[in-house]
């Protein structure tokens, strides 16, 4: 071959060389730009290279894959540690709706519980206040009771007492003379009970006594007791009935006792107390005194005591 022609053939070779390789250099040029743009968008997976895109194994062998070919073991474990990763996210999902529901569900129970004890309350309340109310208005009728039951004690208490006082017995004693009043003789008093009221007279009894006392007498009458006195018991006196009784001093008169009863220094007394009983067991009392001497003409002259009389 001519020189020229291999000179022409060997420029047209690198020619179509320079040319092949600029294409595919425009071509990794496209596929690098994509690539960006994919990352940048967030487009996924980056599109193959040209050179790729006739390599079925996807490894650069160019090898064709066939069905009695082993699975690729990371990629099968990507794919599990993928579904047990979204199993567990939606349980943790499901356990944690499960637990928002449950908290929502009891926060409502306690809330209508909360509710129903207020109200439970509120009506304790309103029953206690009644209650309150109830016993305020049953102590105001006790005490109005009270006063009632207090006002008719006091009727009754007042119709007793009239009743007692326009049918109660009045006793009283009356002296009717004196015997004995000589030498050697016992002086002796002649009296008479005498009920001037409208009921009986029960349980009377009498205390009396006579001595002959220092005149005036500044002593107390009971001390006759000391000096010889008496008691006797009537069980009852009937209204308007006398009840004749005599009291005598148990000592007999001397020569010296009537100069004393003349002479006006010393004197014969005379008491008597007694106690009765109405109808309605209330006691009553009667007390009476007098002393005697003896004048110029050896009549025996009796005086009401200093002490007086007591009629109840």
């Amino acid at each position: 071959m001519p020189d020229r022609d291999r000179n022409a053939h060997g420029a047209a070779a690198r020619s179509r060389l320079e040319a092949g390789e600029a294409d595919g250099g425009a071509e990794r040029e496209r596929a690098t730009q994509q690539e960006q743009k994919g990352t940048e968008g967030g487009a996924g997976k980056l599109p193959p290279r040209v050179d790729e895109q006739h390599d079925p194994s996807g490894d650069g062998s160019g090898h064709h894959p066939h069905e009695g070919d082993p699975p690729d073991k990371a990629a099968w474990a990507i794919v599990a540690l993928t579904c047990v990763t979204a199993i567990a996210a939606i349980a943790a999902s499901v356990f944690t709706g499960l637990q928002w529901w449950e908290a929502h569900t009891g926060s409502r129970l306690i809330e209508k519980q909360v509710v129903a004890a207020q109200t439970l309350a509120d009506a304790a309340k309103t029953q206690a206040q009644a209650a309150r109310d109830q016993v305020n208005a049953l102590q105001s009728s006790v005490d109005v009771a009270k006063q009632g039951v207090g006002v008719a004690r006091d009727q009754l208490q007042n119709a007793r007492n009239s009743i007692a006082l326009q049918t109660r017995p009045y006793v009283k004693v009356v002296v009717r003379g004196f015997q004995g009043f000589s030498v050697g003789s016992q002086a002796t008093a002649i009296i008479d009970l005498i009920n001037s009221g409208q009921s009986p007279a029960r349980r009377v009894a009498i205390l009396s006594g006579m001595a002959i006392l220092r005149y005036p007498y500044g002593g107390k009458m009971m001390s006759l007791l000391s000096r010889g006195g008496s008691n006797s018991v009537t069980l009852s006196i009937q209204p308007g009935i006398d009840a004749p009784d005599t009291l005598q001093q148990k000592q007999r008169l001397t020569d010296g006792d009537i100069q004393v009863l003349k002479s006006g220094f010393g004197r014969m007394y005379l008491f008597v107390a007694i106690t009765y009983f109405d109808l309605f067991d209330r006691p009553h009392h009667t007390f009476m005194c007098q002393n005697v001497h003896i004048d110029a003409g050896g009549a025996t002259i009796a005086e009401v005591c200093e002490t007086g009389r007591s009629d109840d």
